[in-house]
């Protein structure tokens, strides 16, 4: 333009995009384990035109009021695994992806139920007995009852070395009472106080992969003629939630 008018107009340039900072991650999934939580989510529908070179993980402990954030490196993975929580706490989490630009906003918060310890609970036993169960999350239910035996165990040897007897002392129960697994008395090793127990000393075991639900262990005999009755002398029983 100047003082004889306005000239003509240049031809059109290529379209060319403002960037700016990612969307929010969806879809945050938390799985509890033993002192940690284990976290998934869905990479945001707009990377804000620049490729998204980060994931920023941050944990709560008290409903959001504060936030910490997780220090696991630079990844452009949708997962990560939140460790040194404390087992009974709850958490709740969120997640910002990163460009070159800067951090986007953050996901909307994931409530995860608290980390669980991965540990032996005992459990004395006097006629039939029903044990509820809760599982948070998938797992793994690994039970041990002893019938010869004092001593409180400790380790993991689970090696079989020959029945001593046909019966079944311990039921996985679902809740609408469906056996869903159950157990020979097949002479389990167990380590007791660090001494491999011989074979005489034997222990019914059971180890049953597990969806999230109610569930009960049954400490009993049955038979088809009585059904559930009492299995003798008192006994102990343990068992264990190993979550992944």
């Amino acid at each position: 333009m100047n003082s004889v008018g306005t000239g003509a107009y240049s031809t059109s340039s290529t379209g060319v995009l403002v960037a700016g900072v990612p969307g929010a991650p969806t879809s945050v999934v938390g799985v509890s384990g033993d002192t940690q939580v284990s976290l998934s989510w869905t990479a945001p529908s707009s990377n804000g035109g620049e490729s998204i070179t980060d994931y920023v993980v941050q944990y709560s402990s008290n409903s959001g009021i504060s936030w910490s954030t997780f220090t696991d490196g630079t990844s452009t993975t949708t997962t990560a695994t939140v460790t040194g929580l404390t087992n009974g706490s709850s958490y709740t989490f969120r997640v910002s992806a990163v460009n070159d630009h800067g951090s986007g906003n953050y996901s909307e918060v994931s409530i995860s139920s608290a980390p669980h310890a991965n540990s032996w609970t005992s459990v004395h036993i006097v006629g039939v007995m029903d044990i509820p169960i809760t599982i948070d999350a998938s797992a793994t239910l690994e039970i041990f009852t002893r019938t010869h035996y004092a001593n409180v165990w400790e380790g993991e040897s689970t090696t079989e070395c020959g029945t001593n007897a046909a019966d079944s002392y311990i039921y996985l129960l679902d809740s609408s009472d469906g056996v869903l697994a159950s157990d020979d008395d097949n002479g389990m090793n167990r380590t007791i106080d660090g001494v491999v127990t011989p074979c005489n000393y034997y222990a019914s075991y059971i180890s049953v992969d597990v969806s999230a639900g109610s569930y009960k262990i049954r400490a009993s005999n049955y038979s088809t003629a009585i059904g559930w009755a009492i299995t003798g002398d008192p006994y102990d029983l343990e068992y264990r939630i190993v979550y992944p």
